[in-house]
Parts: structure tokens; sequence; C-alpha cells
């Protein structure tokens, strides 16, 4: 699997473990990601799927430096005009989600949803203690 992540996208994967490598890359090709590649087709389809006033929530994008499967200045357009961004440096695309790191990238996203709980006009609502009995 490593090598074919070097051949294809140019990736070391020097971030992520072995231990984390046996775990993870089994689910890389797993029936989800077919179903989400064919949902994502389907929303290209769509004309009205650049409608960004209606299509995208409050976001901030999170990307790593060593990224070579998104086009970050084409992404950062399709989003609303002031949208944050996070840049990850010397992270790799899987890195973001798996890499030693990774961490630090779920913590600005805590942080994100804090400062975005923050502005809202309504407190979230509390999920009842019961909830799974």
């Amino acid at each position: 699997m490593d090598l074919s992540i070097s051949v294809i996208f140019g990736y070391d994967s020097k971030q992520i473990s072995t231990a984390q490598k046996k775990t993870s890359y089994v689910h890389l090709h797993s029936l989800t990601s077919v179903n989400v590649v064919v949902q994502w087709l389907q929303i290209i389809q769509k004309s009205d799927y650049f409608n960004t006033a209606t299509n995208f929530p409050p976001a901030k994008i999170i990307w790593g430096t060593r990224d070579k499967l998104v086009n970050i200045p084409a992404l950062v357009e399709i989003f609303p005009k002031g949208t944050e961004q996070k840049k990850m440096v010397d992270y790799e695309h899987i890195d973001l989600l798996w890499g030693r790191r990774a961490c630090d990238v779920f913590a600005a996203i805590l942080n994100y949803l804090d400062d975005y709980r923050s502005l809202a006009q309504e407190p979230c609502p509390q999920v009842p203690e019961n909830i799974n009995s």
C-alpha cells in the first residue's frame, strides 16, 4: 500500500505508524468509500451544486501543505468568502486523519466548534442521560 501511495500521490506516509497503517489501510477502499464517490458524482450533476449560499454551512478548511489530492485554491473558491483556513505544515492528505500529529488537527476542529458554539444565539440542546437505555 505504501508503494502505491508513493507512486500515485508522491506521499511518503512517514507520519503514520506501522500499527496505524495496519488498522487504517484496510478501510481505504471500503464500500463506504465507493458510496461516497457515487454520492459526490450525483451532487456534481445537480445544477445548484455551486450555490454556496444554500449548500455550505459555516466551515473551516483544514489542509496539509504536502496534500496533492486537493486543489486548495479551487476549494477555497467554492466556499463562501471569509471561510477560515488552517494550514497544517508538512501534512499529507491522510495525515490529517491518521498521522502521528493528527491530534493537532482534532484540536483545531474542536476549537473551531467551540468558537462557533459560543457565537450561536441558542445554547446547544442537552442530550438526555438515559439516551442509550
